[in-house]
């Protein structure tokens, strides 16, 4: 393995790190850590982030992560997760819903086929 490869291997490998903490740091609504974890530069954030953290209405969370430049709000990770705004709203997340609905560019299309949870 020429060292080129090793770099590009070892910074795949601190971005894969970075989006499992990330990843874990919404499911716990850590969003302090999320504010410090998405400082990292050249962070290119996935779409199936902000739709967990919305799913899982971590309201706090899903405002740091929109505030990345890289992030996607209509973002749809298939097979995994539908937009943000479809997954907070099928999970009854209402001050998600709320949030997400204030930002420019949000695609209300896929609202109407979204089986509504009340919890």
């Amino acid at each position: 393995m020429g060292f080129q490869t090793y770099l590009l291997n070892a910074r795949i490998d601190r971005m894969k790190r970075l989006h499992q903490g990330i990843h874990y740091a919404a499911k716990h609504n850590y969003w302090m850590t999320i504010r410090e974890l998405l400082e990292v530069e050249g962070l290119q954030l996935r779409g199936g982030i902000l739709s967990f953290a919305s799913m899982l209405g971590h309201v706090d969370s899903v405002r740091e992560i929109l505030k990345h430049p890289s992030v996607d709000v209509n973002a749809i990770e298939p097979g995994r997760f539908d937009s943000a705004l479809s997954s907070a709203a099928s999970e009854g997340r209402t001050d998600v819903v709320k949030l997400l609905m204030t930002v420019e560019g949000i695609d209300v299309s896929r609202l109407e086929s979204v089986p509504m949870n009340s919890s």
